[in-house]
């Protein structure tokens, strides 16, 4: 795919994930649901959405893909108390990349985003936190080809 400072550019896009993959595979990218699901919170969880832990988190999985071969994993993580108003939508989604809420609602705002490779994957990731008032979306996204 590439060297390590290439795919640290591709992963510091500030815009979409998707659309970035897009133009770096020129390629459509199609999103394919694989788990919807409700947890508790772990004690990182909570951390990483400044909230209690053991609190229900709804958890949603995609796996990112050209027409010849899956290139990313996205997990977004939102406490289930705040799936309400614009944070409903990503209940409904599907195959939709979460863009389709958080770009197109400028409500949507990214606290924090950080790249790194991860030691418990092997791969190079992304972890970003947004925010919609008193609402917080945690979401990682990993390249799955390097």
């Amino acid at each position: 795919m590439a060297n390590s400072a290439q795919l640290r550019q591709l992963l510091a896009t500030k815009t979409s994930f998707t659309q970035a993959l897009q133009r770096y595979f020129n390629a459509p990218i199609h999103a394919t649901l694989q788990q919807q699901s409700t947890l508790f919170a772990d004690h990182d969880l909570a951390l990483q959405l400044n909230i209690a832990p053991r609190t229900a988190c709804w958890r949603r999985e995609v796996i990112l893909s050209t027409p010849e071969k899956n290139v990313a994993r996205a997990v977004s993580y939102i406490p289930v108390v705040q799936l309400t108003g614009p944070a409903r939508r990503i209940r409904y989604l599907g195959d939709h990349p979460l863009m389709r809420v958080l770009f197109k609602h400028p409500c949507w705002q990214r606290k924090t985003l950080h790249i790194d490779f991860s030691s418990q994957t092997h791969r190079w990731q992304r972890v970003s936190t947004f925010c919609y008032h008193h609402k917080q979306l945690l979401l990682i996204e990993q390249l799955l080809t390097t």
